[in-house]
C-alpha cells in the first residue's frame, strides 16, 4: 500500500506561529512597561469640559486628566522626547515599544512661554524614567485660568499590540503621587 497520496498533518502554520509569538513578545513588553506611574502628584478629576481640546478628539489617545499640585513633572518611562513647545505644556514620550504618552498642561496652547513652568528636557532626547521633565512653579500656575493647573495624559497603543488580548486602563478618580501611584495599569481580558 502507497502513501504517496496520503497527507500528513503538521504542526501550526509558518503564518500561526508568527503570529503567536508576537502576541507573546507584546504580552512581555507592555508587562514590562507598565503599570505606568504618575508623571506629578495631584488629584484625579473628571469634567465634561477637558482644557484640551486634543483630549476631546483622542488624537493623541486616551487618558486621565490630573489636577497638578506638585512642583515637578516626571518622565514616567525610558525613552526619547519626540515633541516638546517652547514653554514645556506640551511634551510627548515614546517608549521604545511605540507606547506614547502625551502630557498637556492646560489648553496645551501656551506654546511660545508659560511663565509658570521651565522645561528641563529638550525634544529628541533620549530620557530615564523618573527623569524630571518639568519644573512647576504652583503659585504662578495658580495665579492663572484655573485650566492651565490641569495635566492631560493621552495614551497611545500602537494597534499591534491592541490584538493581545490586553485592555490598558486608567485611573479615574482620587489622589495620586509622583513616581508612585499607577495611572495606566495592564489587565488580561477574561475568557
Amino acid at each position: 500500500m502507497s502513501t504517496d497520496n496520503v497527507d500528513t498533518v503538521a504542526g501550526p502554520s509558518k503564518v500561526c506561529q508568527d503570529t503567536i509569538i508576537f502576541i507573546i513578545r507584546a504580552v512581555i513588553v507592555l508587562t514590562e512597561l507598565f503599570p505606568i506611574f504618575s508623571p506629578a502628584s495631584g488629584r484625579i478629576v473628571t469634567t465634561n469640559e477637558p482644557p484640551s481640546p486634543m483630549a476631546t478628539n483622542q488624537i493623541f489617545g486616551e487618558g486621565p486628566l490630573l489636577e497638578m499640585s506638585g512642583s515637578k513633572l516626571y518622565a514616567p518611562f525610558n525613552g526619547t522626547i519626540t515633541a516638546s513647545s517652547a514653554s514645556g505644556d506640551f511634551i510627548r514620550l515614546r517608549h521604545d515599544s511605540g507606547v506614547t504618552l502625551t502630557l498637556i498642561i492646560g489648553s496645551g496652547r501656551e506654546f511660545s512661554h508659560n511663565p509658570a513652568l521651565q522645561r528641563l528636557v529638550k525634544e529628541n532626547h533620549s530620557i530615564e524614567g523618573n527623569q524630571p521633565l518639568l519644573a512647576v512653579n504652583q503659585p504662578l500656575l495658580r495665579a492663572g485660568n484655573k485650566q492651565q493647573r490641569y495635566l492631560t495624559l493621552l495614551l497611545e497603543v500602537p494597534t499591534q499590540f491592541t490584538s493581545s488580548k490586553l485592555n490598558i486602563r486608567w485611573r479615574d478618580s482620587g489622589a495620586v503621587s509622583a513616581k508612585e501611584s499607577p495611572i495606566f495599569e495592564l489587565e488580561q481580558e477574561s475568557k
